[in-house]
């Protein structure tokens, strides 16, 4: 089977998705994931829509790395490959815990800075 058919079956798979859930958001014939399990290659034309449904990059599926995702670190590149294994709810997790850790760090920057500037506004009533 060709590798890119197999990333595209594989994410299907790891989000729960089946086959008709990707016919039917691609508005194509009842069956045609059949024909390319057994040779077809249509599926090339659709690739930038299949990655949008699965929430992935073309490159992905294309060539099976995220090396074209700009300046990123090996642990960033991790982080992406890891989280793309989770499933849709866990996924929904990780976004919150990132969300919520963002929101608290920057009320944090926020109360830091926010002493400086009342420490330094004494300061200067002072002196």
């Amino acid at each position: 089977m060709d590798p890119v058919l197999e990333r595209i079956l594989e994410k299907l798979q790891e989000q729960r998705y089946t086959c008709k859930d990707l016919e039917i958001y691609l508005n194509i014939a009842n069956g045609a994931t059949t024909n390319w399990k057994n040779g077809g290659k249509s599926y090339y034309r659709h690739i930038g829509k299949i990655a949008s449904f699965l929430k992935t990059t073309p490159t992905y599926l294309l060539t099976g790395n995220i090396e074209n995702v700009g300046d990123l670190t090996e642990e960033e590149k991790d982080f992406i490959m890891t989280f793309r294994e989770i499933d849709k709810r866990g996924k929904q997790c990780v976004m919150d815990i990132v969300k919520d850790f963002y929101s608290l760090n920057k009320v944090a920057q926020s109360v830091r800075s926010g002493a400086t500037s009342k420490t330094d506004s004494m300061l200067k009533i002072d002196g």
